[in-house]
């Protein structure tokens, strides 16, 4: 954890806020190694490659809504906290960039055709 706010949050790091929305907000700092090919951890721990994928609860409950359940029918059927359900659903929307549950679904949806 060391390496990566050294490598990612510098001192020449502009930001204010790191963490937005819950998410890092990863910036290129000044590395005197980046692009030499002398550091072991170049686009490893700085520069890292974000992925879009989601985890196996949010497919899970992706799946569930695309089903035509509600959440608290999810967290029924997957015995989570409704809370949870909802922390989720907002997870998922910033992670694929979506702004309501309806387009969760037809996200859901056209993966799973």
């Amino acid at each position: 954890m060391n390496r990566f706010i050294r490598c990612n949050c510098g001192e020449l790091d502009t930001q204010k806020i790191d963490f937005i929305d819950g998410n890092i907000n990863i910036e290129q700092v000044h590395c005197p190694l980046r692009g030499s090919g002398d550091c072991q951890y170049e686009n490893v721990i700085c520069n890292p490659k974000r992925t879009s994928a989601l985890t196996v609860r949010q497919l899970q409950i992706a799946a569930a809504l695309a089903e035509g359940l509600t959440p608290q029918e999810v967290s029924d059927r997957l015995y989570i906290s409704i809370h949870t359900v909802h922390n989720t659903i907002q997870a998922i929307k910033v992670k694929l960039n979506l702004k309501n549950t309806t387009q969760i679904i037809s996200w859901y949806n056209n993966m799973n055709k």
